[in-house]
């Protein structure tokens, strides 16, 4: 009896001793303090060194620049080259920045010949059989035009535009003012002198309008006017 007495007087020293010290226990390779333990909730508190935020990442989208569509075009025979140059950042649409202008160039001396600004988003050459005319196509937003360039006195000749067309037109035609788009560029050169030219625009209450015409630039005259109407309210 007397024996099992001591046994539990030594237990208890024991386990008295052995309460003031930190007994630790590994948990997933973290230290957790046996003394963070709560009884009354059932709960353990894990302290964690707080971690460093990573750093801010710039996702932003990298802004791409507008392009200009720069062209030429060199003469037949080769002592000419027409081109566009230079660009104008002032204004830009659909991702492009119209060209500063368009120039007439001597091949030989590399000298401007002829020159003209403001530019346009997208431009085109053709050239007559003879080298002597250059026609010149150009489109805006929502617009498109063209002319021809004489290379014996270095002048443009204006082309019959939508209004001057109507009125060589016999049968009634509209213009939509707030949104005509009227597009007129030149197709080919029938020969040295005549341009076949195609053009449209949109009217009034759904139409379109489409046609050709040709156009001698020596003579200043109109010929084979054909106007095409579509009618989409149907």
């Amino acid at each position: 009896m007397t024996r099992k007495i001591l046994s539990v007087i030594l237990i208890l020293i024991i386990i008295a001793g052995c309460s003031s010290e930190v007994v630790t226990m590994n948990l997933d390779s973290e230290t957790i303090p046996l003394n963070h333990y709560d009884s009354t909730n059932d709960t353990i508190t894990i302290e964690t060194p707080q971690e460093t935020p990573p750093a801010e990442i710039d996702d932003s989208e990298e802004q791409v620049d507008a392009e200009v569509n720069h062209v030429s075009l060199l003469s037949f025979n080769g002592i000419y080259r027409i081109e566009t140059f230079g660009v104008n950042k002032s204004i830009t649409a659909a991702g492009l920045y119209p060209v500063e202008g368009i120039r007439l160039m001597d091949t030989a001396s590399e000298q401007v010949q002829w020159s003209t600004t403001p530019g346009y988003y997208n431009n085109s050459f053709l050239w007559s059989p003879d080298d002597r005319f250059v026609g010149v196509n150009f489109e805006s937003r929502i617009s498109g035009g063209t002319y021809v360039v004489d290379t014996q006195n270095m002048s443009e000749i204006v082309l019959p535009y939508l209004q001057e067309v109507q009125q060589n037109w016999d049968v009634e035609t509209t213009v939509n003012e707030n949104r005509p788009d009227p597009y007129f560029n030149i197709v080919e050169w029938l020969n040295n002198s005549q341009v076949s030219v195609a053009f449209q625009w949109t009217g009034l209450e759904a139409k379109e309008y489409s046609g050709s015409y040709t156009y001698d630039v020596l003579e200043g005259k109109l010929l084979n006017l054909i106007i095409n109407e579509l009618d989409y309210s149907n």
